[in-house]
């Protein structure tokens, strides 16, 4: 019995190891995306501590260098939170492509795959046929002798 050989069998495989990198990219960006949000949230908190540490001491009561020192940190701090935000945004619109990179790569997939079962339900379809028609030739032999 001939045997049922799809042709795009080894496209098939390789869009199945495209996607399966995609998949682990988008999971690694997000990991990224979220110690982004997390250096953020943690800058914030600090930010708001500072605050509070100038409103309960007392601007009055604090020295003039103790306050520069102060805004240099808030200074360095906006910074920082600038840069991580930047980057967490870098990181969304590759996450971005990234996933309609994968969607697309599912979509041809899912088209190979609807194409190989078709193909297979052909060739089943044909295997039926020569089995019907092998029957009936040794029937009638049969009959014949």
């Amino acid at each position: 019995m001939p045997k049922f050989n799809f042709n795009l069998q080894k496209l098939l495989d390789y869009k199945d190891i495209l996607l399966k990198e995609e998949i682990s990219k988008i999971q690694q960006l997000n990991t990224q995306i979220e110690d982004c949000q997390e250096k953020i949230s943690g800058i914030n908190n600090r930010m708001n501590a500072l605050g509070q540490a100038i409103e309960t001491k007392g601007r009055d009561t604090l020295q003039i260098e103790v306050l520069i020192g102060y805004k240099r940190y808030i200074n360095d701090l906006n910074g920082l939170k600038s840069s991580f935000t930047k980057q967490k945004n870098n990181m969304e619109l590759i996450l971005d492509k990234t996933r309609n990179k994968a969607i697309s790569l599912q979509k041809e997939h899912k088209t190979i795959d609807l194409l190989k079962e078709k193909k297979f339900y052909e060739f089943k379809k044909e295997q039926e046929y020569q089995e019907q028609s092998l029957l009936d030739d040794l029937v009638c032999m049969r009959r014949t002798i």
